[in-house]
């Protein structure tokens, strides 16, 4: 009996030495999955607590991709492995706190991204995208769990072992060891917070938000909100979280009293991108990118005259030099300057900006030496900078001109008269701008009433521009980002005629009756194919407005198109094909044939004029560019009163469509009168 315990005992022993020598699974899995190998050598050399096998954790375990997109740069496993696990475990990623902690006491946090490609939820750690659902192991009450990342949660070393608050990191920014060269100045943004008495936005521990800390931050004004504005409370967002949302930042104010927000100040996102990349994916992430934050200040304060206080109307911007460091009440991100600087020269604004999205226009820019370089000289100036999307819209045009066309184009885009501020505009308010181009020598800026928003507008060259971004501030003007290229229009001679008030009118009488086909006359502008081009003598509004007070009955027939032989005879008139003539080369000839006359041209100084049949129309606005052709808007309509004559036929019609017209409206009327009594 004595033996057969000892043999018992002994076998109860070898189980548990055997027990304790097994793996446990979800180790097994890390040394079997193919893309987990580097993390898995890493984790062998780490000696994992009991507590952790005992009870249960999550593993964010980055795939072998990550170590080679992101370098590693703190080799040691006792900390580097720590920092990817975690006690906690999900039973679903919806459901899970927003905010957690490492074994090695790095902050973590749980962010839901919606990618608009797809438009499916993400989830990320940290900056670490999470692929997909927890591979699981349960054993007793034991619950493991493996979530692949596709980066590497990187460990930020505290000299001392603590979790900082971001007020914390600020003063004593050596207590992070990797950010010890080159952060010195941060200590100065720590005074300003001081001064003006607004630590408790970097310091309360619960708040988990998002900090924009300026490693220079010398030259930066000591005012609340200047500082505050470096603050989005209670959202935390790293780099790959980035999202197009305008994000209101902690120093926007609204009046109570006056029902309106005295100021607002917006931050957004951009990123460098990689325009002659082929092979770049919008959608990758990788080290080296740049990031850059936006702030879009708007006063409707008393000071609004003054401004003196450093937080001046417009957008400014800084790169993001030090990304993503967690604290322990959210992130911090190190910028090159604090966001209420105007610091930078427009010349190195532009360098900055053509990162990210004026890579186009910095490039045309810069292929007229003479041009980029006249930027550094003194003075204010306003620039009116095309994004990438304008010039891909008009390239195969632009790239036809000649040099010296392309040079007049990116002149007319630089105006060296004053800085032009939008925000001191009015809504309506129309401003003269003299630009650098001496063929298309003016812009003209306003202030439009956009669904309740002011929104600028320029137009030189005949192409209207709208201000995506208006008024990014520089330390000697400013940069407006448009949406077009000024100069180079991208509608047809029929397009242009219905898109400009002063030619509107044109536009209708010549669309007004429609032939047999169902086409109208100015249907024939549209053409592109077979390298159509046309010039069009377009009857301005004053012309029509000329036309009303003198010949009101001649001015109805044109305008509610009943005679539409009339209309197209005169139409022709004003039209020539398959030539495209500006005023340069207009000049050069003493006379010209359209479809249905011949007509003069002569000059008197600047002022050219049409001359037909005795009728002399001054050309009042010159070189109306369209892909198509020209357009030269003049202030007579080429007429005379046998043009207006009907035909016996043409009344008979035009009298019958009368009456059928309002016969119709009177069964309208008295239907609905029947429908309406019924009704009651």
């Amino acid at each position: 009996m004595h033996f057969l315990n000892l043999v018992i005992i002994s076998i109860l022993l070898f189980n548990k030495v055997s027990g304790d020598s097994i793996k446990p699974e979800f180790e097994q899995y890390l040394e079997d999955d193919p893309q987990l190998r580097q993390f898995t050598e890493l984790y062998k050399t780490y000696k994992i607590g009991a507590a952790f096998v005992a009870y249960g954790g999550a593993i964010f375990a980055p795939i072998d991709k990550a170590f080679d997109k992101k370098p590693l740069r703190n080799k040691n496993n006792d900390i580097l492995i720590p920092s990817q696990l975690t006690s906690k475990n999900f039973v679903d990623l919806r459901l899970a706190p927003k905010t957690l902690e490492t074994f090695a006491g790095l902050p973590l946090r749980l962010t839901k991204f919606l990618n608009p490609v797809g438009n499916a939820y993400e989830y990320y750690i940290n900056n670490a995208k999470i692929l997909g659902a927890a591979i699981e192991f349960r054993k007793g009450k034991a619950i493991h769990q493996v979530f692949k990342i596709d980066e590497l949660i990187e460990p930020v070393v505290y000299s001392d072992s603590r979790s900082l608050t971001a007020y914390e990191l600020i003063n004593e920014p050596t207590a992070i060891d990797e950010l010890r060269v080159g952060l010195h100045n941060v200590v100065t943004f720590g005074t300003r917070i001081n001064k003006t008495g607004e630590a408790h936005w970097f310091n309360d521990e619960h708040a988990h938000s998002t900090y924009f800390v300026p490693i220079d931050s010398l030259d930066m004004f000591a005012d609340s909100r200047i500082v505050r504005m470096h603050v989005i409370p209670n959202i935390t967002l790293f780099t790959r979280t980035f999202s197009n949302l305008s994000y209101v930042s902690a120093a926007t104010h609204y009046n109570l009293d006056r029902h309106q927000f005295d100021l607002c100040v917006n931050l957004t996102f951009d990123r460098e991108r990689f325009f002659n990349t082929y092979d770049y994916n919008e959608n990758d992430d990788y080290e080296g990118k740049k990031y850059y934050v936006k702030a879009h200040i708007e006063r409707h304060d008393d000071l609004i005259e003054k401004w003196s206080d450093g937080l001046i109307p417009g957008i400014t911007f800084s790169e993001i030099v030090l990304p993503n460091i967690p604290v322990k009440n959210g992130v911090v991100h190190f910028i090159k300057y604090p966001l209420a600087s105007t610091s930078l020269t427009v010349y190195d604004s532009l360098s900055e900006l053509s990162k990210i999205q004026l890579s186009r226009f910095y490039t045309f820019l810069r292929k007229y030496g003479e041009v980029y370089g006249s930027l550094v000289q003194p003075g204010q100036k306003t620039i009116f900078a095309f994004t990438n999307d304008a010039y891909d819209r008009v390239a195969y045009l632009l790239e036809s001109y000649n040099s010296t066309l392309q040079k007049e184009i990116i002149q007319l885009h630089i105006s060296k008269q004053f800085k032009l501020n939008s925000n001191e505009m009015r809504i309506g308010e129309f401003k003269n701008l003299e630009s650098d181009s001496r063929i298309y020598n003016d812009l003209h800026a306003t202030n439009e009433d956009i669904f309740n928003q002011s929104v600028l507008y320029v137009e030189g060259g005949n192409v209207k521009a709208r201000a995506i971004e208006a008024n990014i501030l520089c330390s000697d003007g400013n940069i407006n980002i448009i949406d077009r290229v000024l100069g180079v229009d991208y509608q047809t001679v029929m397009e242009k005629l219905q898109s400009d008030p002063f030619l509107w009118r044109t536009f209708n009488a010549s669309t007004m009756k429609r032939n047999v086909w169902g086409d109208t006359w100015a249907l024939k502008l549209n053409e592109t194919r077979n390298n159509a081009k046309f010039t069009f003598f377009a009857p301005s509004e004053n012309a029509w407005k000329n036309l009303k007070e003198n010949h009101p009955s001649y001015y109805k027939q044109l305008n509610e198109g009943f005679y539409m032989r009339n209309t197209i005879r005169i139409m022709d008139r004003h039209l020539i094909l398959n030539e495209a003539f500006s005023t340069e080369d207009l000049v050069k000839r003493n006379e010209i044939k359209t479809l249905t006359g011949e007509i003069k041209i002569y000059s008197e100084g600047a002022k050219i004029f049409l001359e037909w049949e005795g009728i002399h129309a001054h050309i009042e606005r010159s070189n109306i560019r369209a892909i198509n052709g020209i357009i030269h808007a003049i202030d007579k309509i080429l007429f005379k009163e046998t043009d207006m004559k009907v035909s016996e036929t043409e009344a008979r019609y035009s009298s019958s469509t009368i009456i059928s017209i309002n016969n119709l409206l009177i069964y309208l009327t008295v239907l609905i009168t029947i429908s309406y009594n019924r009704f009651i």
